[in-house]
């Protein structure tokens, strides 16, 4: 498995939001930075106001998530999408989100979101990927999770890679905010 190194997030005084997407599909492995789109600080710093100085639960609450899959090789990321190019709405088979405080720290959040799609519930090429978020009594054009960040081919994000269907897929997406 891919490792995202948390401890080079340092606690200072300006805040920082990145963030890095893991997938894992048989022998393709690929890590990279993710792009933010319009709906993605707003919905984030609504998920952090809600954090204690003990702990960040985002396991409960009021919101929905979702990690989809597209096919689409040419688009790149703009400030101003609210979806996939291409999308693949197959819901993966597992969804596990948490959420931390780096080191007992309360100035660095890491938000961690995984998604497994079995193996044969995902088949084609693979070229862009969104993390989805919304918080109940958020509305989103369509109603729905608005994606707050994507990766894409066009991008140089990642290289398109083929479903290896015999291997569970797995996307790993990790958001962190740091005072920088």
């Amino acid at each position: 498995m891919l490792e995202i190194d948390n401890s080079k997030y340092m606690d200072t005084t300006e805040l920082k939001l990145f963030g890095e997407v893991k997938i894992e599909n048989g022998n393709t492995k690929i890590k990279a930075r993710n792009h933010w789109v319009g709906t993605g600080l707003g919905t984030l710093a609504a998920f952090i106001g809600s954090t204690s100085g003990v702990s960040v639960n985002i396991t409960t609450g009021n919101y929905s998530w979702y990690i989809f899959l597209g096919t689409n090789t040419t688009t790149a990321t703009s400030v101003t999408m609210s979806s996939l190019v291409n999308p693949i709405l197959v819901q993966p088979n597992l969804k596990v989100a948490s959420g931390s405080y780096n080191s007992g720290s309360t100035t660095a959040v890491s938000l961690e979101y995984s998604a497994a799609w079995l193996p044969g519930m995902i088949y084609g090429t693979i070229g862009e990927i969104g993390l989805y978020l919304t918080l109940t009594g958020i509305p989103t054009p369509s109603g729905n999770p608005g994606m707050v960040s994507r990766l894409s081919v066009a991008d140089k994000s990642f290289t398109a890679f083929s479903v290896n269907t015999s291997q569970t897929l797995t996307v790993v997406w990790n958001i962190n905010l740091v005072y920088a």
